[in-house]
């Protein structure tokens, strides 16, 4: 898996979905909102911990439910 800036990725075992911002040697610099905190957080995590989100799949499920 590729991830680029501006991809949407999630930890494997779960948490808040984060953007990526930089791809640094087979790091992955994050951020994310906080609702608890209330603040933009930020974290480089290894890539092999992150699933990549597509957000596209996410918009056809939310038509479904609609219908």
């Amino acid at each position: 898996m590729t991830l680029e800036p501006g991809d949407v990725v999630q930890l494997k075992s779960g948490g808040p979905l984060m953007t990526v911002v930089a791809v640094e040697k087979g790091e992955v610099r994050c951020i994310w909102h906080s609702q608890s905190a209330e603040a933009l957080c930020s974290a480089l995590i290894p890539a092999a911990a992150l699933d990549h989100i597509d957000l596209a799949d996410d918009e056809d499920l939310d038509e479904e439910e609609e219908d």
